[in-house]
């Protein structure tokens, strides 16, 4: 995530907070109402961006569970090319929530499964998303069909907001959008903060005029959070408003800063 939230954004949700309720409800408060021309700023934003030529998601590790409907897959691919990652583990040997981190080992420039990666980039280049082909090659991913679930949802992500999330395990993740993605960052300096669940189902139907960009693919993405929670159980896990519209916020503390206590 960028180290530094846009002063747009400190400005305009200096107000918002979050109301937990006993039945697990995430309710954000405050939040700023939507200008004219905002949602038509970030389907440009999201329909400029060609996700394929675009590899800084894969800058970084990534993580899944047993849980992860590929995890065989997922599993068979580090092993059989072990030198590519680093795994640490969280949790109990047998317990499907056991967590997996992956991290890049020094040397290379970014997830051991990406196709592609161009050895004139640098990691830094990868982590700032200057790594784009521009002459329109394309990286690709040699686990793509079985890729983790993390990494189908992107960017959507699974934000850990709770103290203590080790040992109360990945249940207490909430979903929010990463800045981390370039195209979620340039929104983020148009003042945009978030997306309503109505307005992504807007955005889904304007890709489908530009299948190989993020705007073709972001309401996808969604789809793979549902999935998972649905399978799980945990439709709570899910931000709303006070009249319980779905809210996907950006992962800024001035958005979300009242569950950034420690």
């Amino acid at each position: 995530m960028p180290m530094l939230t846009p002063r747009i954004i400190r400005g305009r949700f200096a107000q918002t907070k979050v109301q937990r309720e006993p039945d697990g409800r995430n309710i954000l408060l405050g939040l700023p109402k939507r200008e004219a021309g905002e949602l038509e700023a970030a389907a440009s934003i999201l329909a400029s961006r060609d996700c394929r030529k675009c590899a800084k998601c894969c800058s970084g590790g990534f993580g899944f569970t047993k849980r992860d409907p590929n995890y065989e897959e997922i599993m068979g691919g580090i092993k059989k090319d072990g030198n590519k990652f680093i795994v640490e583990k969280h949790g109990g040997v047998f317990s499907r929530n056991r967590i997996f981190e992956v991290f890049i080992p020094i040397g290379r420039m970014a997830c051991g499964f990406l196709e592609g990666e161009n050895q004139a980039y640098s990691q830094l280049e990868f982590a700032e998303g200057l790594a784009y082909h521009e002459d329109g090659a394309v990286f690709g991913c040699g686990l793509y069909e079985g890729r983790p679930s993390v990494c189908k949802s992107y960017p959507f992500v699974w934000e850990l907001f709770e103290p203590e999330y080790w040992r109360r395990g990945a249940d207490n993740a909430l979903v929010a959008l990463d800045p981390s993605c370039p195209a979620i960052w340039e929104a983020a300096n148009k003042g945009i903060g978030y997306f309503t669940g109505k307005e992504i189902a807007v955005l889904g139907k304007e890709g489908e005029n530009v299948p190989d960009t993020l705007l073709g693919s972001f309401a996808k993405s969604l789809v793979e959070i549902f999935r998972r929670l649905d399978g799980e159980g945990k439709r709570g896990r899910i931000f709303i408003d006070e009249k319980g519209e779905e809210i996907y916020p950006f992962d800024f503390p001035s958005v979300i800063h009242s569950l950034r206590d420690y």
